[in-house]
């Protein structure tokens, strides 16, 4: 009887164990499945853009880095061809409506009878409130990058690991 109470302690001390090993794994990260990152000073975006039957889908995750809390994000992605003309754009209203420092949400939009050809940007807009406390005020960003390369145009991104 003292052996099988043993041998029930010593197999419940290993399982526990095992949980806390498990625990203290690293998470992937959010964006690892997305092709394209930009960091800006307010907000993180990583993306996708595939080609479909139906134009170019757009879609992925927008990060509040800055603000308590920003409110009412709209992002808008135009593709521009080498004359910089808008081939097709689409606005995406990103839920939830509220997205607290540090929490992520997904967009996406689809770009109706486009197709990426070498030389085409795309033109990311978001606009959002940003809140602190009892103040907020509206806000929009915007970034240019390469439609094939997702690399910013006009200026060189800082290469951390942090998303």
């Amino acid at each position: 009887m003292k052996i099988l109470a043993r041998a029930a302690i010593s197999l419940a001390v290993v399982m526990s164990l095992t949980g806390c090993a498990a625990s203290l794994t690293a998470k992937p990260s959010p964006t690892a499945n997305f092709s394209f990152i930009h960091k800006a000073s307010d907000l993180h975006y990583a993306w996708n853009a595939k080609q479909n039957d139906q134009g170019v889908l757009v879609n992925g995750l927008v990060k509040n880095v800055e603000y308590p809390r920003v409110e009412g994000l709209e992002i808008k992605v135009s593709l521009l061809d080498k004359a910089h003309k808008v081939i097709s754009e689409a606005v995406s209203f990103t839920v939830p409506y509220s997205i607290q420092v540090n929490d992520y949400t997904s967009f996406g939009v689809q770009l109706h009878k486009a197709k990426l050809s070498e030389g085409d940007q795309l033109l990311f807009l978001s606009r959002y409130n940003a809140v602190a406390g009892q103040s907020s005020f509206s806000w929009f960003s915007s970034f240019t990058v390469n439609a094939i390369t997702g690399e910013v145009v006009g200026r060189r991104e800082k290469t951390d690991d942090q998303w």
